[in-house]
C-alpha cells in the first residue's frame, strides 16, 4: 500500500504521523500537569491548612493557659494582673477564631468536631470565671477552678487538635503519593509514546 504512494504523499503521511504523535504527547503532558496541579490545590486547601490551624489553636491554648496562670501568680501587682487578664482574653479569642476556621474546613469525624466545640465552650466558661475570681482577688478559688475545670478541658482540646493534625498529615501523605503516581504514569505514557514513534 505504502509502496504505491508518491513521494509527496509519503512525506505528507510521515509529517501527519509526527504531528499526531506530537499532539498526543502534548495531551498526555497537559493531563499530567493538570492532575498534579489539582492535587496541589487540594493539598493546600485541605490538609495543609488544617495542620496549620490545628497547631495555631494549640499554641493559642498554651498562651491562654500561661497568661491565666501568671495573672493568678501576680497578686501583688494589679497592673500586671490586668495586663495578663487582657492577654488571656486575647489569646482565648484567637483560639476561638482557629476553632471557627477548623469548623469551616474540617471534613473528618463529626463526633470529634462536636467534642471540640463543646470543649471550647467549657474552656471559655472556665476561663471567664477564673479571670473574674482573679480580678476580684480570690486567687485561691481561681486556682482551684483553674486546676479542676480549665486545665482538664485544655488537655482534652490539645488531644483533639493533635488527632486532627495527625489525620491531616496522613491525608497530606496520601496527596503526595497521588502526585508521585501521576508523575510515574505520565512518564510511562510519554515513554510508551516515544517507543511507538521510533517504531
Amino acid at each position: 500500500m505504502f509502496k504505491n504512494l508518491k513521494v509527496a504523499q509519503k512525506l505528507i503521511l510521515a509529517f501527519g504521523i509526527i504531528i499526531l504523535l506530537y499532539l498526543t504527547s502534548v495531551i498526555f503532558s497537559l493531563t499530567g500537569i493538570s492532575r498534579a496541579a489539582d492535587g496541589l490545590e487540594d493539598f493546600y486547601s485541605e490538609p495543609f491548612q488544617m495542620v496549620d490551624m490545628a497547631w495555631g489553636a494549640r499554641n493559642a491554648v498554651w498562651k491562654t493557659q500561661r497568661h491565666i496562670y501568671r495573672a493568678m501568680a501576680e497578686i501583688n501587682s494589679s497592673n500586671i494582673v490586668q495586663e495578663c487578664i487582657s492577654s488571656a482574653s486575647a489569646s482565648g479569642a484567637e483560639l476561638k477564631e482557629y476553632i471557627d476556621k477548623i469548623n469551616e474546613k474540617y471534613t473528618g469525624d463529626a463526633a470529634g468536631l462536636s467534642t471540640l466545640n463543646s470543649t471550647l465552650e467549657t474552656m471559655i466558661s472556665a476561663r471567664q470565671q477564673v479571670l473574674s475570681l482573679t480580678q476580684n482577688g480570690q486567687s485561691e478559688q481561681a486556682l482551684k477552678m483553674f486546676n479542676e475545670q480549665y486545665v482538664p478541658a485544655a488537655d482534652t482540646m490539645n488531644q483533639i487538635l493533635l488527632r486532627i493534625s495527625e489525620g491531616s498529615q496522613t491525608a497530606a501523605q496520601d496527596y503526595y503519593q497521588d502526585g508521585a503516581d501521576v508523575k510515574r504514569n505520565t512518564m510511562l505514557e510519554l515513554l510508551a509514546l516515544a517507543v511507538v514513534s521510533l517504531v
